[in-house]
């Protein structure tokens, strides 16, 4: 399916004109044969699927529909091809240039194509080898090397990607995985070798299919946010466990992460010094938490109301961005990280990104009123695109439900969490896969917050509070019920209005977001 598609194998042969170097050398393909070995493997078409095994989390279904996708060419003569064309491979070459002579194409490059899968740890792969015809259009089209250019999900802006080996295969795998309705006919049900090809390689595995798909991981744009080198400390417990699953799923999502970086650009300072994330590291803490999905469960647990249901829908929210070197964060950074962020550092001038900074960023999940908190932490490049956005401040824009007015918000790195958290509010089907139970750590955080309890979880929330419209009214609410009103009537009240749908009219100032 794929050698009988256009637009597949057109850009397959261009990226083969650069892999396999047919600029730097005329001859190639005229009197020196070349061939290229193209690896493919099978993926799950949804990319949280993808997140679910490369983390082994338990929860992925048996069955997933996966999809082909395309991990790498590799020339032939190359560390990996040493070996020389067999006779059987050379005689094929042979026959194909004679034909293409012989048809009119005398001028351009002939050779093969191995297509190799190979699905496990001891497994050599299947291949199959064919010609390669090179045409003069896809030879133009190397030679101009126009960019690629795409529309980002977080901003419409557009983004120019140079063209490159590397950029035509990350075209091709975006290309089969829009493919919704498989009109493409490249998708299939995933074997369980298929799933342990990439179980393998998120437990660092270093078998050959383990090794070309973190290569993949490393070089394509959607997989980039992967938090993948992480050590939870202190309370490393089945619940951090989960809520980390959490963090993996955000850190996969752009348009999340995409506000995330922005919010970051802000806190950290990287607008007023143009040379932290190249000379020196910065690294942003980013304070985690679970709140129910439904505000009036939030507002019950808030005032202790005893009728709360004891099993409430939780979902991840982001309560704040910390700067390294703000006053709670004095410490230096420990010769672990400085050694992650000179590593990162390294290899993004390597990949062509010297000119964007890169910094650390440290999730922390704290579930107990006094609890230090469990941490991970990951390399963060930050894009120019991400750059060019918080330089020009684009104003966030809503819509109240109420009077139909448009209202702006300046951007910030709080209005960016401010979106962040009405965003995943917003996803009432958990397409982002951001839902979890609650457990009663999670809420007691919020008692304690109500109940004016001065610990560092709680001091995090009530900032988020009242930073946050969402929760403007629910402490005007709240204060107004306490001081004047008893507290049987409050929590009369607060069930009434539940039942009611009052709350949500009387309290919260909507802000639609749409789901991308």
């Amino acid at each position: 399916m794929i050698t009988i598609n256009p637009v597949i194998f057109g850009y397959l042969k261009v990226g083969a004109v650069f892999a396999c170097g047919l600029f730097d050398n005329p001859r190639i393909g005229f009197d020196t044969p070349f061939l290229a070995r193209v690896e493919i493997a099978i993926e799950p078409s949804d990319i949280l699927d993808f997140v679910g095994l490369y983390f082994n989390d338990k929860a992925v279904g048996e069955k997933l529909q996966g999809m082909v996708q395309i991990n790498a060419i590799t020339p032939w003569k190359s560390q990996s091809m040493q070996a020389p064309l067999t006779p059987k491979r050379l005689n094929l070459w042979h026959e194909a240039r004679a034909r293409c002579n012989a048809e009119g194409f005398a001028k351009d490059p002939v050779g093969l194509v191995e297509f190799v899968g190979c699905r496990s740890e001891h497994d050599a792969g299947n291949s199959m080898t064919t010609e390669l015809h090179i045409p003069a259009i896809a030879l133009a089209i190397a030679r101009r090397r126009e960019p690629f250019v795409g529309v980002s999900a977080v901003t419409g802006a557009l983004i120019k990607q140079p063209m490159s080996a590397a950029a035509c295969l990350e075209f091709v795998n975006l290309h089969i995985r829009a493919d919704k309705q498989n009109q493409l006919h490249l998708r299939t049900g995933m074997t369980e070798q298929d799933l342990e090809a990439i179980r393998a390689a998120g437990r660092g595995e270093d078998a050959l299919p383990a090794r070309i798909l973190k290569k993949k991981m490393q070089r394509e744009h959607l997989y980039a946010d992967f938090v993948s080198n992480h050590k939870p400390t202190c309370h490393a417990d089945e619940r951090s466990s989960g809520l980390f699953k959490l963090v993996q799923m955000f850190s996969v999502n752009p348009v999340l992460m995409g506000y995330l970086k922005v919010g970051i650009v802000f806190e950290c300072g990287l607008l007023d010094n143009p040379r932290i994330g190249f000379d020196t590291p910065f690294l942003a803490r980013i304070e985690i938490a679970i709140e129910p999905s439904d505000v009036l469960n939030f507002g019950g647990l808030y005032v202790n109301d005893p009728t709360v249901e004891e099993k409430l829908q939780g979902m991840l929210q982001v309560n704040a961005i910390t700067a390294w070197q703000s006053p709670s964060m004095r410490a230096p950074l420990t010769p672990k990280r400085l050694n992650t962020w000179r590593e990162a550092r390294a290899r993004c001038n390597a990949e062509g990104f010297a000119e964007d900074p890169v910094g650390l960023i440290e999730f922390v999940g704290r579930r107990r009123t006094a609890d230090s908190g469990n941490s991970m932490t990951a390399e963060l490049h930050i894009p120019t695109m991400t750059l060019a956005v918080a330089m020009t401040r684009t104003p966030f824009t809503a819509v109240s439900a109420f009077t139909g007015i448009r209202t702006e918000k300046p951007l910030s790195a709080a209005s960016c969490l401010e979106f962040i958290n009405s965003h995943i509010r917003a996803d009432k089907q958990n397409q982002l896969r951001l839902r979890t139970e609650m457990t009663e750590q999670d809420k007691e955080v919020i008692r304690a917050a109500g109940r004016d309890e001065d610990t560092f979880s709680t001091r995090i929330l009530k900032e988020k509070m009242q930073r946050e419209q969402l929760y403007a009214g629910c402490l005007q609410l709240t204060l107004s019920v306490s001081v004047f009103i008893p507290d049987d009537f409050s929590r009369l009240f607060l069930n009434f209005a539940r039942r009611r749908k009052i709350l949500a009219q009387v309290i919260i100032q909507i802000n639609t977001v749409p789901l991308y």
